[in-house]
């Protein structure tokens, strides 16, 4: 075959090959998450848009998961993320977390900052 013809069939079988995988692959921009801050045992700090650099929203630790799910304007599957400061117990956290999933919260993460000490 001539040099010409491999590179058109070269050309033609990757293309064959990308075609079914052209559905899988998705280039959305990921969602941006509603940040909530521990503040203590009863208050926490809610961001809709941690990017603007705009302070949050303060509520009460009761309210939590009514105030996510406005935040979300109706999009269920929009991420949220929990900071805590040190000082706030383990316990304060997971009440949180329990109380998005009992609102209905699906997408819970926690974010983690690292000292840098070992």
């Amino acid at each position: 075959m001539p040099r010409t013809m491999k590179g058109r069939a070269s050309l033609l079988a990757a293309a064959a090959l990308a075609t079914p995988l052209a559905g899988c692959i998705s280039l959305a921009a990921p969602d941006k998450p509603i940040e909530i801050q521990i503040k203590n045992d009863d208050v926490i700090e809610l961001r809709k848009d941690p990017s603007s650099g705009a302070t949050g929203l303060q509520i009460p630790m009761s309210q939590i998961g009514g105030a996510v799910k406005q935040a979300q304007d109706g999009d269920p599957q929009r991420p949220v993320v929990i900071s805590a400061d040190k000082a706030v117990r383990y316990e304060t956290v997971v009440k949180a977390m329990n109380q998005l999933k009992a609102s209905g919260i699906e997408r819970v993460g926690l974010s983690v900052q690292t000292t840098g000490t070992k």
